[in-house]
């Protein structure tokens, strides 16, 4: 005999069981201590007993929402992404990977998702979403953040000279995101949503499918510099960094006398920035090291071994980066950055880290310093790739070194790591893609996709068929 409304209660009166129009099926009001209100929820069931467990369940579930911080009705996206950082990211996820996720959620997948229902994240939904996305930057709203982040204390109007100081990298957002960035999100996504449908939280995974850019459609290449190109950057960092020693002129008025025009003269701050700046675009050239791992190498990771061909460099990166501990060989020039670091760092304990502020922290502001002065330097080409050189901006044919000339891509720090495979492949006596992708800590097959380019030309006889 089915019940009448609210006529059996529960736990002290915080479930309260009742059945609607006569129809057998239970339904339970559930009150959760600290919230005001009740929360409703069809039993989906004709038995009492059954129904009687169903809403001690959904009210034990509700109770854990609600000291997670989480709501009471509904699933939204941003409940979903809470629980699978705190279920899952913080206890399996790598702490780079954590930090990527979080960034990426924070900018991204939040202010879009975040306050849709997750059984809303629909296809058509996912759809919009990279609509969205590929306009962000462009948008009122990107502009103004970018604009308020150089405001901002590491903003281009901030002070950068503590580096303690908070920097912002939104000055290095692409307009575009190119298709790894997307490709990244696309896995991003998928790995939540799969996560909340293994617990039963969702019915189905929707489509998560990023757009390509179809200009780029069969590059594989990934933006790098010739090695011609590496001695002319190289050039402009020796100047770049000998202005930074170069003494202020006199006064006008006086050595104790005011100038009439302010004097920007660098201090002992650009000297050592510029200094670490100039060995470190080196050292990553002729390591193939990715920029995670250097921010993580410490001085006991270092160490200098020989054989019968001569000294060379090895490095043991963190166990803690993308693919873990593993053994680098490095190049011969790898050695004069490392000690040049030495010889101007105050951190050079074993445990110190190689690449670190002056209170030892580890650096930020490369990247960004990087591609200023790459946008900065013009060169021309000429008819042969030895052909480079350095002219001023007005100078006709005049090619800013941030593009990639073939690809038109911007080159960024990763591009160093670019260039050592890209150089480890055309001059290296004896290298295969194997030997690359062990000591660069990837596969051989993403060797060849990205890098088969810089093989063709050592191939060029059996290819033109003149042996």
């Amino acid at each position: 005999m089915p019940l009448r409304k609210y006529d059996s209660r529960l736990r002290s009166g915080d479930i309260v069981l009742f059945t609607r129009n006569g129809a057998p099926i239970y339904h339970a009001r559930i009150k959760i201590p600290g919230r005001s209100g009740h929360v409703t929820k069809s039993l989906k069931t004709a038995d009492y007993a059954e129904a009687v467990a169903n809403a001690s369940e959904i009210r034990d579930e509700l109770r854990q929402r609600v000291r997670q911080g989480l709501s009471v009705g509904r699933y939204t996206f941003a409940d979903i992404w809470k629980m699978f950082i705190e279920n899952e990211g913080k206890k399996s996820l790598s702490v780079h990977r954590l930090r990527y996720l979080e960034g990426t959620a924070r900018r991204y997948f939040l202010p879009f998702l975040g306050d849709t229902g997750i059984a809303d994240v629909t296809d058509l939904k996912i759809e919009r979403y990279w609509d969205w996305r590929l306009r962000y930057w462009q948008s009122a709203a990107g502009k103004q953040k970018i604009e308020k982040a150089e405001r901002g204390r590491g903003g281009k109007h901030g002070r950068v000279d503590k580096p303690t100081a908070r920097r912002s990298t939104l000055g290095n957002v692409a307009k575009r995101p190119s298709n790894k960035t997307l490709q990244m999100e696309q896995t991003a996504l998928r790995q939540v949503l799969g996560w909340a449908h293994r617990r039963a939280l969702v019915n189905r995974v929707p489509y998560v499918k990023a757009p390509r850019d179809k200009s780029k459609k069969g590059v594989d290449r990934r933006p790098a510099f010739t090695v011609h190109e590496l001695v002319v950057l190289g050039k402009k960092l020796t100047r770049w960094m000998d202005e930074a020693g170069e003494k202020p002129p006199k006064r006008p008025d006086g050595r104790f006398g005011k100038p009439r025009v302010a004097l920007h003269r660098p201090h002992a701050l650009h000297r050592w920035q510029r200094t670490m700046l100039f060995s470190y675009v080196l050292f990553m050239a002729a390591s193939g090291l990715r920029p995670n791992e250097a921010r993580q190498l410490r001085w006991r990771d270092v160490r200098y071994e020989r054989n019968s061909q001569g000294e060379y460099t090895v490095l043991t990166t963190s166990h803690s980066t993308k693919t873990g501990s593993r053994e680098v060989v490095c190049l011969q020039a790898a050695k004069a950055s490392l000690e040049r670091v030495r010889r101007n760092s105050d951190h050079t304990k074993p445990s110190d880290l190689v690449f670190a502020h002056r209170d030892g922290t580890p650096i930020q502001f490369l990247g960004k310093t990087f591609k200023k002065l790459l946008g900065e330097t013009w060169v021309v080409y000429g008819a042969s790739e030895r052909d480079v050189r350095e002219v001023g901006e007005g100078e006709p044919g005049a090619h800013r070194l941030l593009f990639d000339p073939t690809t038109g891509d911007e080159r960024t720090i990763y591009s160093l790591r670019h260039t050592y495979a890209t150089i480890a492949l055309q001059k290296g006596k004896g290298m295969t893609y194997d030997k690359l992708a062990r000591n660069m800590g990837t596969s051989p097959g993403m060797i060849f996709k990205h890098y088969h380019h810089a093989t063709v030309r050592e191939d060029a006889d059996v290819l033109s068929m003149r042996q």
